[in-house]
């Protein structure tokens, strides 16, 4: 199944720039700080994450946007926990749609999936593993090209033997790539 996964996420890395493109549409830049929240079994363990990350958007319809997006993070362990921190480095591709398209101030969601490698302290990265994402945000436009936004993001790994959860409150800006 891991397989198979990793062939679909290939290909959708690869087909999806270039249906985008199809379609003439914007192409943006996001670079984004912000903090991890670990959650559930996870948050036994590990407590708040740095995080750093960017995304391009490429869109396909007015108010719709496919995506890729990568993100670095270095979660803190709990008082209780013997393990040391955790790194956890993720690649995905991700859909987005403005809930109004119009307005310089608007909001949107988000839902994707990809690839997570979490890494203890230490030489080596874990297996890969498959996760999915959803949240939402509200940005900012402040001209054509440039942006603010901030973003809740829910974060599912599909780790053995229980999966991670964690969410990811972030800042950042939108840079506009297109020609006029």
């Amino acid at each position: 199944m891991k397989r198979f996964g990793s062939a679909l996420l290939c290909a959708g890395i690869l087909a999806g720039p270039a249906w985008a493109q199809k379609y003439a549409g914007d192409i943006t830049l996001s670079l984004q700080p912000g903090l991890g929240v670990a959650v559930g079994s996870f948050s036994n363990n590990f407590d708040i994450a740095v995080e750093a990350g960017a995304q391009v958007d490429f869109a396909v319809a007015d108010g719709t946007a496919i995506g890729l997006r990568g993100s670095y993070r270095m979660f803190n362990k709990t008082d209780q926990s013997k393990l040391p921190a955790m790194k956890i480095t993720q690649f995905g591709v991700h859909g987005k749609r403005m809930f109004n398209p119009e307005s310089r101030l608007g909001t949107y969601g988000t839902l994707g999936g990809g690839v997570y490698w979490s890494k203890l302290r230490g030489p080596g990265l874990s297996d890969p593993n498959f996760g999915g994402f959803g949240g939402i945000g509200v940005h900012y436009e402040s001209s054509d090209r440039l942006a603010v936004f901030t973003e809740a993001i829910y974060n599912a790994v599909f780790t053995e033997p229980s999966p991670m959860g964690f969410f990811s409150l972030s800042v950042g800006l939108t840079i506009g790539l297109s020609e006029e």
